[in-house]
C-alpha cells in the first residue's frame, strides 16, 4: 500500500510539470486569453468552477476508493449481505442539500458575470452590428466609414465550392460555372 501512495505522489509531481504549460496557462484550465475587462470576469468564472468541479470530483473519488478498500469482501466472511442503511434521512439530506448549494452558488456567480458581461455601455467607442446566419456571422460597422463613404462591413464573399460532392447533380465544373 506504501509503494501504491507513493507511485501516486510522484504521478501527481511529474504530469503537472510535463505538459508544457506555464503556471498561469494551467491555472486558465483552457480558457484562452482575453483582452477586455468583461473577457477576464469569464476566466475567473471558469477557473473557480473548474476548482470547485476538482473539488468535488476529489471529494467523490475519495469517498468511493475509501468505500473500495475498505469495505470489501474479506476472507471469512459468510455470505450474509452487510447492514442496510436505507432511510437514513441525515444521510439522504445532506447528499440534496450540498449539491443544491453548489449549483445555486455557480449560478449566481454566473449571472454575476452574465450582468457584467452583456452591460450596454452608454457612449461606445465603436459599434458593431453582428448578425448571425446559417454557418456564419456578419459583423457590420454602421459608424465607420470607407474613404469612399461605404459603411466598413467584414463579411468575406462565400466561397464557391469545386468538389462534386458539393455540387447540384448535373452543375458543371468549370471555373466559370456557378457553383452552390
Amino acid at each position: 500500500m506504501r509503494r501504491v501512495v507513493q507511485l501516486a505522489g510522484l504521478a501527481l509531481l511529474v504530469v503537472p510539470l510535463t505538459t508544457g504549460c506555464s503556471v498561469q496557462d494551467v491555472l486558465r484550465f483552457g480558457w484562452p486569453g482575453g483582452v477586455t475587462p468583461q473577457a477576464e470576469a469569464m476566466r475567473e468564472l471558469w477557473t473557480w468552477s473548474a476548482v470547485a468541479a476538482l473539488i468535488v470530483g476529489v471529494i467523490t473519488w475519495g469517498a468511493m476508493f475509501w468505500a473500495i478498500a475498505f469495505h470489501r469482501k474479506r476472507k471469512g466472511d459468510d455470505d450474509t449481505p452487510p447492514r442496510q442503511t436505507q432511510y437514513n434521512l441525515p444521510v439522504e439530506i445532506v447528499f440534496t442539500v450540498v449539491p443544491t448549494i453548489i449549483v445555486a452558488v455557480l449560478f449566481g456567480f454566473t449571472v454575476n458575470v452574465q450582468n457584467y458581461v452583456d452591460a450596454d455601455v452608454p457612449n461606445p467607442d465603436v459599434r458593431v452590428d453582428v448578425t448571425a446566419f446559417q454557418w456564419n456571422w456578419r459583423f457590420d460597422y454602421p459608424d465607420t466609414r470607407t474613404p469612399d463613404g461605404s459603411p466598413v462591413s467584414t463579411q468575406a464573399p462565400a466561397r464557391r465550392s469545386r468538389c462534386s460532392c458539393c455540387r447540384p447533380s448535373g452543375a458543371s465544373s468549370s471555373p466559370s460555372a456557378p457553383t452552390t
